[in-house]
């Protein structure tokens, strides 16, 4: 199993968000559907460690996310809906910078999504400069590094044109078959491109708690 999270407990200020969540997933493409602020970020944030839990346990391919943190780390990627790299750092600073923090050898995949995405002419733009799709691409393209087991995008279609959407999901449907991707979108024909299965997130109350449900369904292209 490559994802395994047991009895994970998130709180946002005063709320409790997850409270005793659990689940398992191995190889294959996951797509994380559900209503606006029910917290399909959250979770993502959760099971990569960008988000501390207050009780629980995360496992990423046998290593656990707190007591193995860099091992787990190194078997995981994440790329969030929001551009969070330095103003100042260039596209292809960002791709040195992930390979040696990865201590990856070049990758020949990330050479082949950089110009499939054409992001070869962008290479020394900064990202305060860049469009939001130009600079969601690159961050796309570091998620590949290293041949990670777990991807984790949110929002993954956000931003692309439609020659590169296709390549995208293209890419995710090959890699999905030895590695597990997990998404959060609300885009019906990238869920469908990809053969992704549908994790459904909704809430019920119990008490003064916020519980999640996963209802699973596939959707086939």
């Amino acid at each position: 199993m490559i994802l395994r999270a047991e009895n994970i407990c998130v709180s946002l200020g005063k709320q409790m968000i997850f409270n005793g969540f659990s689940i398992s997933l191995d190889k294959g493409i996951y797509a994380l559907r559900g209503a606006n602020g029910v917290g399909k970020s959250t979770l993502l944030r959760a099971l990569t460690g960008a988000q501390p839990v207050s009780s629980g346990e995360i496992w990423i391919d046998g290593k656990h996310l707190i007591r193995e943190r860099l091992p787990a780390l190194k078997r995981l990627s994440y790329v969030p809906d929001v551009n969070e790299v330095y103003p100042f750092m260039t596209g292809q600073d960002l791709l040195d910078f992930v390979t040696s923090v990865r201590k990856a050898e070049n990758s020949q995949q990330v050479t082949l999504m950089t110009e499939h995405f054409g992001l070869r002419p962008f290479l020394s733009t900064r990202f305060d400069t860049m469009s939001f799709g130009t600079a969601k691409k690159f961050l796309i393209c570091t998620a590949f590094i290293n041949s990670p087991s777990f991807l984790v995008m949110d929002e993954p279609s956000n931003g692309l044109d439609l020659v590169s959407l296709t390549y995208h999901s293209e890419t995710l449907k090959t890699w999905a078959q030895d590695k597990l991707i997990l998404v959060a979108t609300h885009d019906e024909e990238f869920i469908s491109a990809t053969g992704a299965t549908i994790l459904e997130l909704k809430e019920r109350h119990q008490k003064s708690d916020k519980t999640l449900i996963l209802h699973q369904q596939t959707i086939v292209p």
